[in-house]
């Protein structure tokens, strides 16, 4: 099985042929679902971007801010002279797991379309499939969303995105398997590949503090006195990990 989670296997694999390749799905499969949860306002980051064309059909559908990352080189490389002078549409050379070059906090919405699933099934590669998930947290929005399109069911993907220190919302949503033509059969079974959208939730305000009624009194009183209230200790509990799924499945190609 090749090594999916490796760089070098993806810049042997564009190096041969760098022409449009999709997983999964199309953009004509999901642009319809994609339009339910993304606006041409928003600011949109694609991990793994490979050389799909999907970013590139949202750009010409009015999205015109994207940023598109992948750590391939070689892949990068092509996009940038496929689409040179795009306006909105920018591509970047990128570990998913470290994207410093973005500010926190500051994406709508990010896409991911078997990045994830690279890594899992890229010799089991939990650690950097949790580290890609703790980045993509950073980098949403209070309230944003994380599309994950991915062939694993929601018993092998839920582990990895019910993190407790993450947070999220899920909703499982699946997307009919495509009718393609491809060397190798699909795994019986699966009909449905799955759209899972995460939302980040939004931190509550915390409660101002109430002024007791005499406070005033009693401070100007201690402040005479050289005494002060001293705030009471907030004991804060940390969240965590969640364990991640046991993944036994290969990776899976398709082409167009």
């Amino acid at each position: 099985m090749p090594n999916y989670g490796s760089v070098d296997y993806w810049n042997d694999r564009y190096t041969q042929s760098s022409e449009p390749f999709e997983w999964y799905q199309d953009y004509t499969a999901i642009s319809t679902v994609l339009g339910e949860f993304i606006q041409p306002e928003q600011k949109i980051l694609f991990i793994g971007c490979g050389t799909s064309v999907i970013p590139s059909e949202l750009n010409k559908a009015g999205f015109t801010d994207i940023d598109c990352v992948d750590f391939s080189e070689v892949a990068i490389a092509a996009m940038q002279e496929r689409y040179e002078g795009l306006e909105g549409l920018r591509f970047t050379v990128g570990d998913a797991t470290s994207l410093s070059n973005f500010e926190a906090e500051s994406f709508d919405v990010i896409i991911d379309k078997a990045c994830l699933d690279a890594q899992i099934c890229g010799h089991l590669e939990k650690d950097i499939a949790n580290a890609i998930l703790t980045e993509v947290n950073r980098l949403l929005k209070p309230g944003a969303i994380f599309l994950e399109i991915t062939y694993g069911e929601p018993e092998r993907r839920h582990p990895y995105l019910e993190r407790s220190d993450l947070g999220w919302t899920i909703e499982d949503r699946p997307l009919p398997r495509p009718v393609v033509t491809t060397e190798t059969p699909a795994v019986e079974g699966r009909e449905n590949h799955f759209l899972y959208i995460c939302t980040k939730p939004i931190p509550e305000e915390a409660p101002e503090e109430e002024v007791k009624e005499g406070e005033a009194e009693d401070g100007g009183e201690k402040e005479g006195s050289g005494e002060q209230d001293e705030a009471e200790p907030t004991e804060v509990q940390e969240g965590d990990e969640g364990a991640a799924a046991e993944e036994q499945g290969e990776g899976e190609e398709q082409t167009e």
